[in-house]
């Protein structure tokens, strides 16, 4: 009849995790994920449409702000892992994303990473949830799959970094807007470090992060498009209840 129909489809990957009963693994769809900024103003976002921007690191071998013009996919809304943050979070936010691009693209650079780092660094929700991380302490993200090997050069760079800036802090003058102006940028260095050093990982779950791992895949996946999602939060929740019952 000369219409188009939506076809949901996704690539299938197992959790780690499978139910102890019947040895059911548990799955997940792959998803993306990103750190969205909307913007509006007299230059750029004028009228009814704000400017869509969204920060993660790409297949496509940059970490960056890129395009969020997500093509109309009824079947693939966008779920909001964090309530929108106030003006200062979102400044805070923006700078830190400025951060992480530093870092994720120096690593590549330095190491020769194939596609920029993606995948080894991290995937685009790791990239974005160590800004979330660090601004609120916690994350409702699932997968995350950063690797223990390069989150350690991670804080390498970043520590790296904050000497970067406090050499520049030091050749100013104390008092100077300059050197006022970096200081903010030293303290979500700080805040970033312990936010790489402390990010959950799925690519190795134990009894102990079983609990958080269910409640962030609950999350992520708060309406099930396909059926294995939902038998698979079954799972989880089942395995993250006996958890609970013998750790908390």
């Amino acid at each position: 009849d000369d219409t188009f129909t939506y076809i949901p489809s996704a690539v299938m990957l197992r959790t780690g995790i499978e139910r102890t009963s019947d040895s059911k693994p548990a799955y997940f769809a792959a998803p993306h994920g990103g750190m969205d900024v909307n913007i509006s103003g007299p230059l750029i976002g004028k009228g009814t449409r704000p400017a869509c921007l969204q920060f993660y690191v790409s297949i496509g071998g940059l970490t960056c702000f890129h395009p969020d013009e997500d093509q109309d996919a009824p079947w693939a809304a966008k779920t909001s892992l964090a309530d929108i943050y106030s003006h200062d979070d979102a400044i805070r936010a923006i700078r830190m994303c400025a951060i992480v691009a530093i870092t994720f693209n120096r690593i590549a650079t330095e190491f020769n990473l194939p596609f920029g780092g993606y995948g080894i660094l991290g995937m685009c929700n790791d990239s974005s949830t160590l800004i979330d991380f660090a601004l609120r302490g916690q994350t409702n993200a699932y997968p995350l799959l950063a690797t223990g090997r390069y989150l350690n050069h991670i804080v390498s760079f970043l520590i790296k970094l904050k000497f970067e800036i406090e050499e520049l802090r030091m050749m100013l003058s104390e008092e100077s807007a300059g050197s006022k102006k970096l200081q903010p940028v030293v303290n979500d260095i700080l805040c970033l470090i312990k936010s790489t050093s402390h990010l959950p990982s799925d690519l190795h779950v134990s009894p102990a992060t079983l609990i958080g791992t269910s409640s962030r895949y609950d999350t992520s996946y708060g309406v099930p498009v396909f059926q294995s999602t939902a038998d698979s939060k079954s799972i989880l929740r089942e395995m993250a209840n006996t958890a609970r019952e013998y750790l908390e």
